[in-house]
This record gives structure tokens, sequence and C-alpha cells, in this order.
């Protein structure tokens, strides 16, 4: 979808990956400069032998507190998806501070490492099969229908 949207916006795309940026590093080709815009929290990346990153950071995610009334809505059984490692962990501190009842709380993480930051505790949680918000919602479908 990236790609897609580069793409559209006029611009050149080499290379498409799957699973996170460094599988796309991994195949530049030697003698390579790249531009990298990230977040403040972001992924570190090793570049390979004759391949240059410049890092600028063009935005950061800031965190909010949850209304206190998300505690009503606990006991219902709440879906939560969850797309950065500093979402689940926000929401997970969120969870603490509400005291909301984890094991009512299933949550869906875009990926592996989303779902390690989230914690334990909760009902269950799912992660897609590939970081995507097309599979990701698809899991979510599939378990909540």
């Amino acid at each position: 979808a990236t790609a897609e949207a580069a793409q559209q916006a006029g611009f050149t795309v080499a290379l498409i990956g799957v699973g996170g940026l460094q599988n796309v590093i991994d195949r530049v080709p030697s003698d390579t400069r790249l531009l990298r815009l990230a977040g403040a929290e972001h992924v570190a990346l090793s570049a390979p032998s004759g391949v240059s990153i410049e890092t600028h950071i063009v935005y950061e995610a800031v965190a909010l507190n949850l209304p206190k009334d998300v505690r009503n809505l606990d006991e219902m059984g709440l879906r939560v998806l969850l797309h950065s490692a500093a979402a689940a962990r926000q929401f997970d501190r969120e969870a603490h501070r509400l005291a909301l009842r984890r094991d009512q709380i299933t949550l869906f993480a875009i990926g592996p490492r989303v779902a390690s930051a989230a914690g334990k505790g909760w009902a269950d949680i799912h992660v897609a099969e590939s970081p995507n918000d097309r599979v990701m919602l698809e899991l979510v479908r599939a378990r909540c229908i």
C-alpha cells in the first residue's frame, strides 16, 4: 500500500518488502544512500556494507490518557487493536492506572514486537500473520464474528 501511494505521488519504487524495513535494507545494492523519515521512537536498522542511512525524525507519538469511562466498558469484553509498541506500552500503563479487568480484554497486535510490549494478563493476544492493517483487520473479523 505504501509503494502504491508513493508511485501515485510520482516516486519510483525500487524494492518492496514485507515484515519490516530491515528486510528491504538487506537487499539494497552497495553504494546506496538512503534517507529514512522516521518517528521519534523507531526500530534500529543495520546498514549492509556500502549502504548509508541518514535518519530524520519527522513525527512523535504523544501518549494520551484514556478516559475513566473506559472502566465501564471493560466488563463487556473489550477488543483493542495495537499498531505500535509505544501504543501497546501506553495501553498497558493505562490498564494499570484505570484498574481495567485485563482478563476481560482481548488484544490484537500488528506484530510480535507489539504483542510483547503489551504486557501480560490479557484474556488473549492475537498477532497478525504479517504487519499490515488489512491482515490485522481480517484477524479481528475472524475472531470477533
